[in-house]
């Protein structure tokens, strides 16, 4: 449910922000680009007056390129969406804040960047396996985990 729903939600916010403006479209931050100095990025320049980010990054928290592309790889899409989720996902909310990490991360614009990317990551891996476009954890037959319905 974890990359499903995140990109049901980016996708109905990016639509209602759009009947504002058409023209807007949400960035992603690619935080493996910078890694493993992900700390150098350019978008922890000190800017006045802005979001409170303590930018606590270190090697454990961010992946290489290499290393998405190898989790990406995985056959089991339980395996992709467990380390996808507990590894990178979280990290880098809590290197960015313990304020990130929690239900305020919603009011930093950072965090739909952050969330862009995980999509992108997933959107990536659906087109890269076509084979495991429908790999999930459950079959229609089945009960979702936390729902008392199949």
């Amino acid at each position: 449910m974890f990359l499903a729903w995140h990109s049901w939600f980016l996708y109905e916010l990016e639509q209602a922000i759009m009947q504002i403006d058409p023209e807007v479209r949400f960035p992603y931050w690619d935080w493996s680009v910078n890694y493993p100095n992900i700390n150098n990025d350019p978008i922890w320049q000190k800017y006045e007056k802005c979001f409170t980010r303590k930018n606590q990054f270190d090697d454990a928290i961010s992946e290489s390129k290499p290393e998405i592309e190898e989790l990406s790889n995985s056959k089991s899409y339980l395996d992709f969406t467990e380390n996808l989720e507990l590894g990178s996902h979280g990290c880098v909310h809590v290197g960015i804040s313990i304020e990130f990490a929690g239900s305020g991360s919603l009011s930093d614009p950072l965090f739909y960047a952050h969330h862009t990317f995980i999509d992108k990551i997933w959107f990536d891996r659906q087109n890269r396996h076509s084979e495991f476009t429908l790999s999930y954890l459950t079959s229609l037959s089945t009960q979702m985990p936390g729902f008392p319905a199949k």
